[in-house]
């Protein structure tokens, strides 16, 4: 079971949404991908932290940031690129005179202390995107489809490690076995909403408007946010060597939704399926969930009027598509390219599965049911209770 992140820094859910979301795919996934520029976020929080950072890497950083937020620093890139100048002068001078020296070394503190400062604000947020704990597992359990946001269809020639971002999301049609899954934050259920998507109920198979054939919520989890790289791979550890089956059947599933043309005639079919190859093992999977003492502490010492809620949904390529332009994870450029593409109107008719975390509120009478369970039990929703489609 592969799940296939968008993760763009110009999105409006990048950051601790996909934080979260990361966490989650690296729980229940074989291989979790992320296409956009989370590795560079992932980098930096490993570049960022690292006390023996060269002076060039150091200088370079106060001068990307000098030019776009100089408030920050209270210096623009003019002044900043005169302080470089002084010190790369400086510092080439093989036999310093005690003025030229005592100067050289004013320079270097000014420099490593604007760096630290940077640095201890810029850890900050990564700390709390979660983020700095995502580096262990780059390029095993997390892949990266880098792609240049700010030119998100721009591809070099001669190979510099980017892909367009079209070229991600037409890939797994091109593929002999297509078998990413789509992994969102809690954003995708606020868009259907807002954009009016119709969503199927059972036994409603002639709405001539039905845009979503399958919707449900599937999974619960305290906030995954909090877990530390260690914890996240103990926990993967045990969900891993017990939701096989289900992997393998949402796999399947997903393959047979991606190689047929989305029709509102196999709503019926795709429930069905859903109730007797999915729903036995997410229920298993859950009573997994439930049992693992870690995520258990974690219901405890996170907010307790919080909850992670994992809902799947089957739709068409379509509204995918437009709820990623919706967030600002793809822009006009891109939905262009994926409109030129030879099979569009073909294409964007197919079928897709995805799977949504989302963080939500608990209302009051949860809040009350939650109040009186003991030993830390999850509370295992089976309607969502922050939308109502």
């Amino acid at each position: 079971m592969n799940l296939m992140n968008i993760s763009v820094s110009t999105s409006n859910v990048f950051g601790a949404f996909d934080g979260t979301a990361i966490r989650l795919g690296l729980l229940i996934s074989d291989v979790t991908f992320t296409a956009g520029d989370l590795h560079n976020m992932i980098r930096a929080a490993g570049r960022m932290t690292d006390e023996k950072e060269s002076m060039k890497m150091k200088m370079a950083v106060i001068a990307a940031h000098a030019e776009s937020k100089p408030e920050d620093l209270g210096i623009t890139a003019q002044d900043f690129e005169h302080i470089r100048l002084n010190y790369t002068f400086l510092k080439n001078i093989k036999y310093k005179t005690s003025e030229q020296l005592r100067h050289y070394k004013t320079i270097e503190k000014m420099i490593s202390d604007a760096y630290n400062s940077l640095n201890q604000a810029y850890s900050a947020g990564l700390d709390t995107s979660g983020m700095t704990q995502l580096g262990k597992f780059a390029h095993k359990e997390l892949e990266f489809n880098a792609v240049h946001t700010d030119r998100p269809e721009f591809r070099n020639e001669i190979d510099d490690g980017y892909l367009r971002m079209s070229e991600v999301l037409l890939d797994r049609y091109d593929k002999a076995t297509p078998n990413d899954i789509y992994l969102v934050t809690g954003h995708f259920g606020e868009y259907l909403k807002l954009a009016q998507v119709e969503m199927g109920e059972l036994g409603n198979s002639t709405d001539k408007h039905l845009k979503v054939l399958c919707a449900k919520d599937v999974l619960t989890l305290p906030n995954l946010i909090q877990l530390t790289a260690n914890e996240i791979e103990l926990v993967r550890e045990h969900l891993m060597s017990t939701n096989q089956t289900f992997r393998t059947n949402i796999t399947n599933w997903n393959n047979d939704l991606i190689t047929t043309e989305f029709a509102r005639d196999n709503f019926k079919m795709i429930n069905k399926r859903y109730i007797s190859d999915i729903e036995p093992y997410v229920k298993m999977l859950q009573t997994e969930i439930n049992k693992n003492e870690r995520l258990k502490l974690l219901y405890a010492n996170t907010h307790k009027n919080h909850v992670f809620e994992v809902s799947l949904y089957v739709t068409s390529i379509d509204v995918y598509w437009s709820y990623l332009f919706y967030n600002n994870s793809i822009g006009e450029e891109t939905m262009d390219a994926l409109k030129n593409y030879p099979n569009y109107e073909k294409l964007k008719n197919y079928s897709c599965l995805i799977i949504e975390g989302a963080l939500i509120t608990l209302n009051q009478d949860l809040l009350e049911d939650t109040a009186q369970k003991k030993n830390n039990e999850p509370i295992v929703l089976t309607k969502r209770k922050t939308l109502d489609f």
